[in-house]
């Protein structure tokens, strides 16, 4: 090899030792190493052992060396990356789904009322599912994430389709309410004119004894007619509790319809 030669051959093994030392430093972006750039710059510099000639046997050997030593232990480091990622994504997917699976509304609902704050208590669960899955996003793969989503939503969708069966189920339950509200006001509403209609009634009876006997000269009659008048009087005070009574539970229907 000519002096000339050499010279190229060294000014060619200095070219590949700068491109190896770029390589050797690592691609870095917020304290995370980026593969593609490396792996380019690798490809490259394999190229380069290829094109760039001449070169000392004893600085390729070298280079070389040095060049897979950089490789292959970025390779091994990428491969132990993505075994650890595998695992953290399967094992996020694994808890995110139980935690959602935890979600799930019991398969009784439908033939018991309702519980509401049961209903509260999933959602908060279901809510915790989504946070997780929004903490370990960055540390899973796309179909993991995606398998997460899906099963959360389904089970949002439950807990959506339980909410409407619980407004039917309130609603029903208003309705019946102010259904028995409306036929006990109407029967207490009977039973009062009823009630008064009897207490006027006995008033005038009351009233008629009274008379008869102020007006009666016969002792017996009188004594039978007093008697008379204090049973009257006291179905009238008997009838006055009830009138009282049923004007106290028709006014407090009326306040629960006005209420609802």
């Amino acid at each position: 090899m000519t002096s000339i030669d050499v010279s190229v051959a060294k000014r060619n093994s200095k070219i590949l030792e700068d491109e190896i030392d770029t390589l050797a430093a690592g691609y870095w972006d917020m304290f995370k190493f980026q593969y593609k750039p490396f792996w380019e710059q690798s490809n490259l510099i394999f190229g380069l052992f290829k094109s760039l000639k001449p070169l000392l046997k004893e600085d390729r050997e070298r280079l070389w060396e040095r060049y897979l030593d950089i490789r292959n232990t970025t390779k091994q480091k990428q491969q132990d990356e993505k075994s650890n990622r595998d695992f953290k994504s399967r094992d996020h997917r694994k808890e995110i789904i139980a935690e959602a699976e935890r979600a799930k509304p019991c398969s009784l609902f439908g033939f018991a009322p309702p519980d509401v704050d049961e209903m509260k208590r999933l959602g908060n669960v279901l809510r915790g599912a989504r946070r997780m899955l929004s903490e370990f996003k960055q540390e899973m793969y796309g179909e993991h994430k995606q398998e997460c989503f899906e099963r959360i939503e389904d089970i949002q969708k439950e807990h959506d389709y339980w909410w409407e069966e619980l407004k039917v189920h309130r609603s029903k339950k208003q309705e019946e309410f102010v259904c028995r509200v409306q036929q006990n006001l109407e029967k207490n509403r009977e039973k009062h004119e009823r009630a008064t209609d009897s207490l006027r009634r006995q008033r005038a009876h009351a009233d008629d004894l009274r008379y008869k006997i102020d007006t009666a000269w016969n002792e017996g009659f009188i004594s039978q007619a007093s008697e008379w008048l204090s049973e009257a009087e006291s179905k009238i005070e008997d009838i006055e509790g009830y009138v009282r009574k049923l004007e106290e539970w028709i006014e407090e229907d009326e306040a629960k319809l006005r209420m609802r």
